[in-house]
Parts: C-alpha cells; structure tokens; sequence
C-alpha cells in the first residue's frame, strides 16, 4: 500500500558536517591534529564511557549492581536511554511537517530520528512512499544528506527525494549574496551549490531553498501526485540532464506564527510522543552577533498569549505528552514577555512540566514563581561567555553578576538549568575563557536543582554580523579554520580543554538523555550532585590521562561513586 511523503526529521548520528578528508590539508595548522578537528567539530566532551557506553546514571546501575562490569546489549543500552524519557522526544519539524501535509489531503509517515542500521528506513520505504522528504534542521551536514539520499535510491530508483530546511537556505544565501566563498574548503565542505567539487548528486531530486519551505512542499507533492513536472516550481533548485544548476525564481512564503498552529488534538499519536516540542515564535530580534539563525529569518513574530494559551490546552488534551520543550526563547525575551506567557501557564494548570530556552534577563525574583507555578523543570540559557568585554562584543545584554543572581534564583526554585558557551569570540584570551571558568564554578550549588554546560568552538559563519566587522577584529577563515587579533581556533579548542579540568563545581558536562531527569531522581540532591563530580572526575582522568582529580586518584574516586550514591542500594541488596 504506497502512501504520498515520508519525513525524516533528525538523524542518530553525529551531526559533525565534515570527515577527516577536509581536514587532512589543516593538520598540523594551529597546532591541531586531524582528531583534534572532528572533536572540536563535534563538541567532544569528556564523559565517563565503559565498553563504549556512556555512563549515564541507568548505565552506573547497572555497573556497580554487577560487580563494576558492563554486559549488556544495543537493547538493553538503548532502554537505558529511554529509560529517562528524553530518547522519545518528537521534533517540531517533523510533527509541524507531517501535519501541514496531512491538512492538505496527503499521507504521510515520520521517521523522528533515522537509527544508524536504517531498519526502520528500510520498512518505510516497503510501503510505497512517493516522495522521501529530509529535514536539514538536525542534519546539518550536506554528505550526511547525500549519503542518506544515496541509501534511499539504491532501493527505490522512483521515489522522488526532496531536500530543504536552514541548510538548503543558508546555502543559497552563500550561493547568492557571496558567491566568492564557493571555493573556501569549509565552505565547500558544508554547504550545497558551492565549488566546482561538487558533482550534482543524481540521488536528490530537489532542493526547496526557502526559509519556510512547507508551501512549496505541498505544491511538489501535489505535482507528483498528478504525474506533472514540479522542476520549474518557484523556490525549487535542481540539476538538469547536462548537470547545470537550476534555481528557480523565488517565491518567498508567508505563513503567520499564529498560523503556525498543528492540530494536536486530533493528529494521529503515531506521530507524537511523551515529550513533544513546541515554537511560540519565528524569527529573533536580537542581533547577537556570532548567530546565523538571525540571518535566515530576519523578522520577528510572536504568537500571542491567547494563541499559545490554546495550543497548549489543546496538548493537554493528550494524555500520554507529559512534557514539552519549547524549541525558541523568544516567548520569554523580555521581563513583561515573562509575566504574561509565564502567569498565563501557571493559571492555566497544564497537565505537563515543560522546559525550553530563556533569556537571563527576562528572570527576576518577582517573576520567578510563575516559572515554578507553570511546571518549568528546566532552562536552556545562551550564557555565552562570563567576560563582561566578550559579553559586549558579542552584542549580549546580560554581565556576569547578573547571570549568577539568575542561576541561585532559578535553581532555588527547584529549576535545572544547561548553559551554551562560545570559545574564542573576537576579543576572547586566555585571562577572558579564565573569566568563564570562574563564572562557571561560581553557580550556586544549594539546590535543589543542578546545572549543566556545553561548551563551543567560535564558528566564522558567512553572513553572521561579526562577518560584517572582519576587518575590525582582523578576522581571516571560515567556519572552524580561523584566526584573529587575539586567538585562533586552535587555541580556542585548547580552552574548551581548560574548561572540562578547571570547572570543578557549579556546572557540569551535559550527558544526553539523563541531566535534566536528574530532577526527578530517587536519590537526594545531596547524593546527585556528588555522583556528577565524581562522574566527572573519571571523564577527564581518562581523556586527559590525569592521576587526580579534585585531590582524588581514579580508584579513589570510582569507590567513593560506588559508596555515595550506590553504597546503601548494594548493601540493602545483600
């Protein structure tokens, strides 16, 4: 039995957009080997790992109630994983997606997240479906994409493969607005329609280069539908039989946040999950000058309190969706934005916790309580830097006193918090990251909530504001081959270094699938806290190859892990 569009929204691999090929002519650059470029690439952190697993707190009992040894299977790992409830996340655009096409009469399937065998890949395609549609919003990588598309071909030669989200738009921008870039290898490497190294690939038919895209979707599946050729659709880019690009004139689609709306109520529950996310606006008026999101969608538009009243009581309706994660943090963008959406929800008593982006300015004490009320259990805040300089050069309205207020309030409120930081900003030094450190091991640890914290490499992006002032801050390269006045990537790689052996407290490295559950562990907030230090210890003990850690040796530090927060389970057990 066919059916009309299959969706693939995420992918379970690395999300990295480059391989050791495009790093083989920077070795040795900066001081960096080829390894030193996909870590830095892929954020690499360091997590304490057994036979290949990360050590998540389901895995850590498994461990220690077995005598320390780790005997399971991908089954076993991957319960271990949903076992906090993160693994069943379901991604807004594919949700968004699948329900914008069913509301125009076409069937559809949704692949949430694509395993790395391609089974579930491998069923779907059995059914027949006339069009495989891949997101680019959580595959930001051009040869993941082809490789993808590639797989999908081989089976089914007919099926039409359609290609469009922020990549596809980010790359006609570069294509159109600096054409000059087509040959930097980064740039290359990333994105599509650049350098003459890049053949047409036969296996992607489409490519749908607007910033929203599901328009023009609609009008390609119904073209399909209808045997019709949909090459020459507006917003459609494609290779013709003599390999020459084709980007058709643009059409640019205007679909209102408030138009934005899915039918929660009635969308087949195959399609959701126990967590689902949210938006509460497009576009961002902000103007951070490292951010590239700001360039895809320029304009700002926020869904109004009613709006997003509804929409959340239409969830509720949903008994199985038991959080949701807002995917934008312009719904809390200022202190007055707070008080409404914030009171709003904790008036409207929802059935589910939530969690998503916030701005630190937007918290103060008076409005805290809303947070609290509204069932918020966890903040993802864009910190960025605790060098107030570095914080004004990145066009960041916050300094570091106000940010430790916000985080002791937030968290004495029973809130967890994950903090981003950029590394090597124009104007970052070594005494600027040192700042950062001492920001972070400054965070208030009275609980009864914890924090986590990733840590990024400074990415050049084309178009970026900080683009725009190259000449300013001497700015040479492109994405993760760059260098300025005050710090070059290498260096910036090497302070993220610092950061996993320096922040020994207050914040900690962001473990998928169990850091914000941690909230609602059985284990006192004490005994957690602990367990991630300790934890963290043996990280970077065995990726730095360090005989201490906090004063602690690895053996001393794995018995005390065993004995803090596993000790009284085992002896209740005997």
């Amino acid at each position: 039995m066919s059916y009309d569009l299959l969706i693939i929204a995420s992918d379970a691999r690395s999300v990295t957009s480059f391989n050791h090929k495009d790093f083989e002519k920077l070795t040795g650059k900066y001081g960096m080997s080829a390894a030193d470029w996909n870590d830095m690439v892929d954020a690499k952190a360091p997590r304490w790992t057994v036979d290949g697993t990360e050590m998540i707190f389901p895995a850590m009992d498994h461990y220690f109630a077995n005598g320390r040894k780790l005997n399971i299977s991908e089954a076993e790992r991957k319960a271990y994983y949903q076992h906090r409830g993160s693994d069943d996340l379901r991604y807004l655009n594919g949700i968004f997606l699948a329900d914008f096409c069913i509301r125009h009469g076409f069937s559809v399937e949704v692949i949430n997240r694509l395993d790395t065998d391609y089974n579930q890949l491998e069923e779907m395609l059995a059914l027949g479906p006339r069009a495989v549609a891949i997101s680019s919003t959580f595959i930001p990588n051009r040869r993941r994409i082809i490789e993808i598309a590639r797989w999908i071909k081989d089976r089914d030669r007919d099926v039409h493969v359609i290609v469009g989200g922020p990549l596809v738009r980010y790359s006609f921008m570069i294509h159109d607005q600096q054409p000059e870039l087509a040959e930097h290898p980064m740039i290359n490497a990333l994105y599509f329609f650049q350098g003459n190294d890049q053949e047409p690939d036969p296996a992607i038919d489409a490519l749908v280069v607007d910033a929203r895209g599901e328009q023009t979707l609609v009008k390609i599946l119904e073209k399909i539908r209808s045997g019709e050729d949909y090459r020459l659709l507006p917003n459609v880019a494609c290779y013709d039989r003599n390999h020459r690009l084709t980007i058709n004139p643009l059409d640019p689609e205007h679909l209102g946040v408030e138009e934005w709306q899915i039918d929660w109520e009635n969308l087949d529950e195959k399609y959701l999950g126990s967590t689902v996310a949210m938006r509460g606006s497009i576009g961002c008026p902000m103007r951070c000058k490292f951010c590239s999101f700001v360039v895809l969608f320029p304009g700002w538009e926020l869904k109004s309190v009613e709006c997003l009243e509804r929409e959340l009581k239409s969830i509720g309706t949903r008994s199985f969706i038991k959080n949701i994660c807002f995917t934008d943090d312009n719904v809390f963008l200022s202190r007055k934005d707070v008080n409404q959406y914030a009171k709003m929800m904790a008036g409207a008593r929802l059935p589910f916790s939530w969690s998503g982006y916030v701005r630190i300015s937007s918290i103060t004490p008076e409005n805290i309580r809303w947070f609290a009320e509204s069932k918020c259990i966890g903040m993802s805040i864009g910190i960025e830097s605790g060098d107030l300089q570095v914080l004004k050069n990145m066009r960041k309205v916050q300094n570091p006193d106000s940010i430790l207020r916000s985080i002791e309030l937030v968290n004495t409120h029973g809130i967890s918090t994950a903090s981003s930081f950029i590394v090597g900003f124009p104007g970052e030094t070594e005494d600027t990251v040192g700042n950062t450190i001492n920001l972070l091991n400054s965070f208030a640890e009275s609980g009864p909530a914890l924090n986590f914290y990733t840590a990024w490499v400074f990415a050049a992006i084309p178009l970026t504001p900080i683009d725009l002032e190259r000449d300013r801050w001497k700015l040479k390269g492109y994405m993760c081959d760059w260098e300025h006045e005050t710090m070059n990537v290498g260096e910036a790689h090497r302070q993220v270094q610092r950061f996993h052996k320096e922040v020994t407290r207050g914040a900690y490295i962001h473990y998928p699938y169990d850091d914000m559950a941690l909230v609602a562990s059985p284990d006192s907030h004490e005994k957690c806290l602990e367990a991630l230090k300790l934890r963290h210890g043996l990280a970077v003990m065995d990726e730095y190859g360090q005989e201490r850690f906090r004063g602690l040796t690895r053996s001393e530090t794995l018995n005390q892990l065993e004995q803090n927060l596993y000790g009284a389970r085992t002896k209740s057990a005997e």
